[in-house]
C-alpha cells in the first residue's frame, strides 16, 4: 500500500523522490512477490502504476458532474486533484483555471495537459483519448 501511496503522491506533486521511494518498497517486498504473488495485491497495482504511462486529471471550479466524468471507468494508471478554485498548492493544479469562468478539467501526460475542457462530455471524450 505504501508504495501505491508514494507513486500517486508523486504523480499529484511531480515529485521524483517520493517515486523513488516506491521503488525502494518493490526492491525490500520482492522476496514476497515472488513467493506469494496473490497475497500482495497493492503492489501488484503499484508496479502496474509505475509501469504505466502517467496520466494526470486536475479539474478546477466546483462541478460535481466534471469529476464524475473524470472518475469514470476503471483508471488505475490516472492520478486526480479537485480544487474547489484555482490553486498554486497543488503542482498538478497551479496554473490551471477555470475557462469562461466555468469549471475546467486537464487531461494531462507527465504534466504536458490538452486543451481544457469545460463540459463532461468533453472530459470523457479527452479520457478516451490518451
Amino acid at each position: 500500500m505504501m508504495a501505491f501511496v508514494l507513486l500517486r503522491l508523486g504523480r499529484i506533486y511531480g515529485d521524483a523522490e517520493m517515486e523513488n521511494r516506491a521503488v525502494g518498497v518493490f526492491r525490500l517486498a520482492r522476496p514476497l512477490l515472488e513467493r506469494a504473488p496473490t497475497a500482495v495485491g497493492h503492489l501488484l497495482c503499484a508496479l502496474h502504476l509505475h509501469f504505466s504511462a502517467p496520466r494526470e486529471v486536475a479539474v478546477v471550479g466546483d462541478s460535481e458532474e466534471l469529476r464524475r466524468a473524470a472518475l469514470e471507468g476503471f483508471q488505475p494508471s490516472t492520478v486526480f486533484a479537485f480544487a474547489g478554485e484555482p490553486t498554486d498548492a497543488v503542482p498538478l493544479l497551479a496554473a490551471k483555471g477555470l475557462v469562461g469562468g466555468r469549471p475546467t478539467a486537464y487531461v494531462c501526460e507527465r504534466f504536458a495537459c490538452q486543451a481544457p475542457v469545460t463540459s463532461p462530455r468533453e472530459l470523457r471524450a479527452a479520457l478516451s483519448s490518451s
